[in-house]
């Protein structure tokens, strides 16, 4: 029987319950507005003045909350990582136990790995923070509190995950990164990494693009239909390459980490089911002015 920690418990908790009662949305839109007022957010709302959403409702803006909670979380366990590998910290053994509860898989990721891994998370976390903050143009829709909870906790975990199975930090060895054991898989996790995050990028540029003009002031915020790149294939670019991006990362850790791997599912599982919504919303909103061929999240497939 396979044992789990207390975060792995979480994620696939979390998965499943995502996983139901978004393919119910998906699948039977009709079947509960309850649901739907729990599973949807933005745009995709099918009534944003709902009783629910009154009591519930955040601003879709709080995005930025996210990215606040993750350069934090993620500098602080860089800055945890680091100090190992400096020899500057010991590990103290409330750390590993605690981390221990999280997981119960064997510890197996390697210190050169973990460093990779926050430091690339780090990156990651400023670059959405900025974008967030600087380029995206919200307008007054809502997301419930379920939505925003859901990923606070994501950000706050994300570099748990893969710390909490990291030899030198949550076991009794000592810390010692060797980068020249750095495999090939790796450093292809790397570069996808970099590859992926600018077109993410892109993305939102484009997207913010629509709202504004030439000067780069804000003129409307209405809903348009987006082309170039990846969008001429799906709905849904910046979800496939957030999918992709976890994807990478767990390249970085050389495919090791229950942990991490969950937490991959989780992604996977959240964006598809955002992107099929989100799909849906295009199509009935704009009808045959919508490209017919063009996917939620996968080219050619989903």
């Amino acid at each position: 029987m396979i044992e789990l920690g207390a975060l792995e418990l979480y994620l696939v908790a979390v998965t499943a319950g995502i996983s139901f009662f978004g393919m119910v949305n998906v699948l039977r839109p009709d079947f509960s507005q309850l649901i739907n007022d729990l599973v949807t957010y933005g745009k995709s709302l099918s009534n944003q003045n709902s009783k629910i959403l009154r009591w519930v409702a955040v601003p879709k803006r709080w995005f930025s909350h996210f990215y606040l909670v993750a350069t934090f979380m993620s500098l602080f366990w860089l800055t945890i990582v680091l100090a190992a590998h400096m020899q500057i910290i010991q590990v103290d053994l409330r750390l590993i136990n605690w981390l221990r509860m999280c997981s119960r898989n064997p510890v197996e990721i390697r210190p050169e790995a973990a460093l990779i891994f926050c430091t690339l998370i780090c990156l990651h976390s400023v670059r959405r923070l900025i974008e967030t903050m600087v380029v995206c143009v919200y307008s007054d829709s809502q997301m419930n509190v379920f939505h925003y909870l859901v990923g606070i906790i994501h950000y706050i975990i994300l570099p748990v995950s893969a710390v909490c199975e990291t030899s030198g930090i949550a076991s009794r060895e000592k810390f010692l990164a060797d980068f020249n054991r750095i495999s090939n898989l790796q450093l292809a996790g790397i570069a996808a990494f970099v590859w992926f995050s600018y077109h993410q990028h892109q993305c939102a540029l484009k997207l913010a693009k629509m709202r504004k003009n030439h000067q780069g002031n804000i003129t409307n915020y209405a809903h348009g239909i987006a082309y170039g790149g990846l969008f001429d294939y799906v709905s849904c670019p910046h979800f496939c390459y957030e999918v992709l991006l976890y994807v990478s990362l767990f390249l970085t850790l050389n495919l090791t980490g229950r942990c991490f791997a969950l937490l991959v599912v989780f992604v996977a599982v959240n964006q598809s089911i955002a992107a099929l919504i989100t799909h849906r919303w295009y199509v009935e909103r704009f009808g045959e002015k919508y490209p017919a061929k063009r996917k939620a999240i996968i080219p050619y497939i989903l």
